[in-house]
């Protein structure tokens, strides 16, 4: 059986990072898997350190009772609920789609984001997202 996540073990795999949303039971409707994590279950890299989750308002809003919300470098409150899972309110992803049952943002809404944010592991992450693709394409053609 695959070690627990913990603060100490941040090099997350998929596998890691589904144990720990189900763990969280979230409103499935309510929450997408964004950035890092994202990336781990599309299969664009092996492992991340953190997971970031986008929240519904509804979903922000219990999360966030009785502690005060910092802000995001893009300015969206956000909430730690692990010390490596934080959920952001205010970014619905644009398109998603459900990988082992959770809902995940599509690489191109992470790009999306990622060139909002324009700091360099966003832009290495947009670079690795292109070289994913054009590896995807050659192996089906």
């Amino acid at each position: 059986m695959p070690e627990r996540p913990t603060p100490e073990r941040t090099a997350l795999d998929g596998q890691a990072i589904v144990e720990i949303l189900r763990d969280l039971n979230l409103a499935v409707r309510h929450h997408w898997l964004v950035m890092g994590a994202a990336l781990v279950l599309h299969g664009v890299r092996p492992t991340t350190s953190d997971v970031d989750v986008a929240v519904s308002d509804v979903l922000f809003g219990r999360l966030a009772r009785g502690s005060s919300p910092l802000r995001s470098r893009s300015g969206r409150p956000k909430v730690a609920l692990r010390p490596n899972v934080t959920a952001y309110q205010g970014w619905i992803p644009s398109s998603w789609t459900l990988v082992r049952g959770i809902q995940v943002a599509s690489l191109d809404s992470i790009i999306e984001e990622k060139q909002v944010l324009a700091r360099p592991k966003d832009l290495s992450d947009i670079d690795a997202i292109r070289r994913y693709r054009t590896q995807r394409r050659s192996a089906e053609s």
